[in-house]
C-alpha cells in the first residue's frame, strides 16, 4: 500500500515537470479564443521552473512569442488566489454555454483542473486577470 501511495505522489509531484517526452509540461495554463469582433486571443504557459511564455495571437497589447520569467511569489500569487475560490472543485464547464457562438472562451488549466468558461464570472474573470497582468508587466519591464 505505501508504494502504490508514493508512486502516486511521485507521478503527480513529476508530472509538473515534463511528460511522455521529456518536455517540460506547464503548470499553469490560460488561452482565450476569438470572437467574431476584436476580442484578444492569446496563450500563456506557466512552468514550474518561472519560465512563462506568451504568444499574442490577435487583437492583444503585444504581439507574437515572448518567453520570460516570473518569481515564485508570484506564481504562489496565482496558486493562492486559485485556491482561494475552489478552482479545483469548480465544474470543468459550469459557466460554459455552447449555443451562445460569439462569446469568446477562457480557458485555465492548474491544480491538475481545466476550465473552459464563456459567461461572466467574476472570480475566473479575476484571476484571468491577475495572469494576465503578471505576464504582460513582465514583457513591459523587461
Amino acid at each position: 500500500m505505501l508504494r502504490v501511495i508514493f508512486l502516486t505522489n511521485f507521478l503527480l509531484f513529476t508530472s509538473c515537470f515534463i511528460n511522455n517526452y521529456n518536455e517540460k509540461t506547464p503548470c499553469i495554463t490560460l488561452q482565450t479564443t476569438a470572437c467574431m469582433g476584436s476580442c484578444p486571443v492569446y496563450n500563456i504557459n506557466i512552468y514550474k521552473d518561472g519560465q512563462a511564455i506568451f504568444k499574442g495571437i490577435k487583437n492583444t497589447e503585444i504581439h507574437g512569442t515572448h518567453v520570460l520569467m516570473i518569481s515564485k511569489k508570484e506564481q504562489n500569487q496565482i496558486i493562492n488566489t486559485a485556491k482561494k475560490m475552489n478552482f479545483s472543485k469548480v465544474p470543468e464547464k459550469k459557466y460554459y454555454d455552447n449555443f451562445i457562438k460569439d462569446l469568446p472562451s477562457t480557458k485555465i488549466q492548474m491544480l491538475n483542473h481545466n476550465i473552459i468558461y464563456n459567461q461572466s464570472t467574476p472570480s475566473l474573470n479575476k484571476l484571468k486577470q491577475l495572469i494576465y497582468d503578471i505576464i504582460i508587466k513582465k514583457i513591459i519591464t523587461d
